[in-house]
């Protein structure tokens, strides 16, 4: 009995790998197994291009990548024309180009007030390097998806001297003056915000009252508007001659 049960495992066993081999041996491999390439699988059927039956699996992701790096940018040529608050343009001033971490590229107006910057990258913002004219505004911002012309107005350089006095007349110490153009002073240029808001257009008056501005622009309209505690706020308009305008602001108590 034990016999005739050994003799049908063992049969079994024989029959079951006959059945392996008939199934899996590979006429072209020695030893007759089938050995499982990765390359040939990924090479597709007959060494040929991978099966596009899979699916597509998008691009390649960089490992390397990630989201705080900026796009790349090809570089791009940014033009632009300079004018003055009169629409003449202004030959032979630096423009530039400012930006956190990007090379400051400048380029100078022609006769007609034009300039050209060649950038790595079309970003950041535009700004005169200059010490005679003063930027009020215009197409500053670089937009990396735009190619048109920057337009920027600019005014002289003009000086501004004055005091704040009181109802009667003493000096009003650590009053904020500040220095407002026209608000409308671009819209002959079709640009409807206001001259930029300069952070030297702010002082607060000495001791003895006293204000001063050596970074004015030079142009008609031009406004000192006063500010201190207890004292209604005022406003006085600035005359230029030969390029300075003095004025005395008096501040009357708040009612």
């Amino acid at each position: 009995m034990h016999d005739s049960l050994r003799k049908l495992l063992v049969g079994g066993l024989l029959l079951g790998g006959l059945a392996y081999f008939a199934l899996v041996r590979d006429q072209g491999s020695p030893d007759g197994l089938v050995l499982f390439d990765l390359r040939e699988a990924e090479a597709g059927p007959e060494g040929g291009e991978p099966d596009a039956s899979a699916g597509d699996a998008g691009p390649a992701l960089d490992a390397t990548a990630t989201l705080d790096e900026p796009l790349p940018q090809s570089p791009r040529v940014v033009r632009g024309r300079l004018a003055d608050v009169e629409g003449a343009p202004i030959a032979l001033a630096r423009v530039r180009r400012a930006h956190p971490y990007l090379p400051a590229v400048e380029s100078r107006t022609d006769e007609l007030g034009q300039f050209e910057l060649n950038l790595d990258a079309a970003r950041g913002e535009l700004e005169l390097a200059e010490s005679e004219w003063i930027l009020l505004g215009g197409l500053r911002h670089i937009d990396p998806l735009s190619s048109d012309e920057h337009v920027l107005v600019a005014a002289p350089r003009g000086r501004v001297a004055g005091k704040v006095v009181d109802a009667q007349g003493r000096g009003v110490a650590d009053a904020l003056v500040r220095l407002s153009p026209p608000a409308d002073a671009l819209v002959p240029f079709g640009i409807a915000t206001p001259p930029i808001d300069l952070e030297s257009w702010r002082v607060w008056t000495t001791a003895e009252g006293a204000f001063r501005f050596d970074q004015a622009p030079l142009m008609g309209g031009v406004t000192v508007d006063v500010e201190h505690p207890g004292s209604t706020p005022a406003q006085a308009p600035l005359a230029f001659v030969d390029g300075r305008a003095e004025a005395t602001v008096r501040l009357s108590p708040q009612q």
